[in-house]
């Protein structure tokens, strides 16, 4: 199967929709480079060594000559100090020289890592990769990635790295060379700082070289990633429906939502009274006492079709009240066909009639009080 084809052998021509993308991020599908937190781990956290060095040097040698005074201590007073066991004495002196000596430099390389992490995935955290896979232990799976262009890519990547580690310390070596010579004369305090910054040296233009690496596995890894996430035609038609849904779904719902408009319009002409407010919300109310118990809404609409309710009424003559607040929460809270729900019996109940009063006409042809 070739790479831009998908398992049954259709092609992969099209871009990743947003949907696609939104749930390859969920199952912890990202762009993300390892060589590139690499990079940022060993060259940060050399550089906080470099820079914190002095202190560690001095809280080393300060308690490198507590300890050997509290031992001579300890062994003049039958193993005690201040009536405490030279161990326990030795052991928080011990504990607190590491925290002082490689706290800091620990914490940075947390760090590095994190932000170099979070930068690539947009601070991404999810737990999906770390589920049990039994797919994961499929031989033949096993046997195709070694074979695939990810891992010759990689081989190369690792075998590249190789050489660049082996070139540069050798070329440090025989640049100081004369200077190696010499350790076997030097004091064993100057032959450890000179160790220690040799080391430091190739650390760090190995590690300027491996920024051009890790760039150049990133942008691999952003190749494969929009590779990957290509779709097919009829991927992205199947997504489309599942979506938006499908098209014949779609126009019995057009048909629907047609049949009940129209079936609004024509209830208008009948109603007892639209209140609107003024433009924007439009509620048509009608109400008959031999059949129900309450008014009923049979039309509301909004802005267009609040203004249409508005002119229907107009034409055949069916009372418009303003009452802004009141058309707002008859639209929000009733449905069309259905009684007006107890909380807005009084304030419909006024309306209707103030309109009965106008007309000196009741529901039943006399003048009275509404319910």
């Amino acid at each position: 199967m070739a790479k831009d084809e998908n398992e049954n052998g259709e092609a992969k021509t099209e871009k990743p929709t947003g949907k696609r993308l939104k749930e390859a991020r969920k199952n912890g599908q990202v762009v993300k480079s390892q060589d590139v937190v690499s990079v940022c781990f060993v060259i940060g956290t050399f550089a906080i060594m470099r820079v914190y060095a002095p202190y560690t040097y001095t809280a080393l040698m300060d308690n490198l000559k507590f300890w050997l005074g509290i031992c001579g201590k300890g062994f003049q007073k039958g193993g005690l100090i201040d009536g405490d066991p030279i161990y326990k004495t030795m052991l928080t002196e011990i504990v607190t020289t590491v925290i002082v000596a490689a706290g800091v430099t620990m914490l940075a390389a947390m760090g590095f890592t994190i932000i170099a992490t979070g930068v690539q995935t947009k601070w991404l955290w999810t737990t999906k990769n770390l589920k049990f896979d039994l797919k994961k232990l499929n031989p033949l799976s096993g046997i195709k990635k070694l074979f695939s262009g990810r891992s010759v890519f990689e081989f190369a990547k690792s075998l590249l790295k190789f050489i660049i580690i082996g070139a540069v310390v050798v070329n440090e070596l025989k640049s100081r060379y004369p200077d190696i010579i010499k350790i076997l004369d030097m004091e064993p305090q100057k032959t450890l700082l000179y160790m220690v910054k040799t080391v430091y040296d190739i650390t760090m233009k190995v590690g300027i070289i491996f920024i051009a690496v890790a760039a150049v596995d990133y942008m691999y890894q952003k190749f494969t990633f929009d590779k990957d996430m290509k779709m097919t035609k009829q991927e992205v038609k199947d997504e489309y429906k599942n979506t938006e849904g499908d098209p014949k779904i779609k126009s019995k719902r057009r048909q629907k939502q047609y049949e009940l408009h129209y079936m609004m319009m024509q209830n208008v002409k009948n109603a007892d009274v639209v209140i609107r407010n003024p433009t924007h919300y439009a509620v048509a109310i009608k109400y008959e006492p031999e059949k129900n118990g309450a008014p009923i809404v049979v039309a509301k609409g909004i802005d267009g079709a609040a203004l249409r309710i508005i002119d229907l009424a107009e034409e055949n003559n069916v009372s418009l009240v303003e009452n802004r607040p009141l058309a707002r929460a008859l639209y929000e809270k009733t449905e069309v066909n259905y009684e007006i729900p107890f909380e807005f019996y009084r304030e419909v109940a006024e309306v209707l009639a103030f309109v009965y009063d106008l007309k000196k006409l009741g529901p039943n042809g006399q003048k009275k009080n509404v319910w």
